[in-house]
């Protein structure tokens, strides 16, 4: 069901939005996980604040930011932030809490570096891996097939 939630509200499809609001609610307090818990996707509350609107979808939000921060998962904290930064802006454009959470998770986005490697990692013995930049073009694309 996050998966629906991401796609409906990129394609603006509000009815899908609020029955999975609906749906996911009871799990508000829990965490989506993939492959009975390899991997973490995020908090419910992320979605349901995607799904929601107003008030409720800024709480929501800022639950996302908080279970994020405990987890220590950093993209979905940059994530909860900058979805709680916009949802703020839409509803007061010149609020400065909204325009921070914007800041912050730019910040974020940049220190992470979308997960490219930067330098050698503590076991490398010093050696410098391949950075993503090696692997993309000058705008930060993947190549395509065939392509030089």
């Amino acid at each position: 069901m996050a998966f629906d939630v991401e796609i409906a509200v990129a394609v603006g499809v509000p009815e899908v939005c609020e029955d999975r609001y609906r749906r996911l609610l009871p799990y508000e307090q829990e965490t989506v996980v993939i492959g009975g818990g390899v991997a973490v996707l995020a908090p419910v509350a992320l979605y349901l604040g995607l799904a929601g609107t107003g008030p409720k979808a800024a709480a929501h939000l800022e639950d996302a930011l908080v279970a994020a921060d405990r987890l220590g998962a950093r993209p979905i904290a940059a994530r909860a932030r900058l979805e709680l930064g916009r949802l703020l802006l839409a509803h007061d454009p010149a609020g400065e809490r909204g325009r921070l959470l914007l800041s912050q998770a730019l910040t974020a986005a940049e220190e992470q570096s979308a997960g490219c490697p930067t330098g050698p990692a503590p076991h490398s013995r010093g050696r410098t891996p391949a950075t993503c930049s090696a692997w993309t073009d000058s705008c930060g694309h993947l190549p395509t097939r065939g392509a030089r």
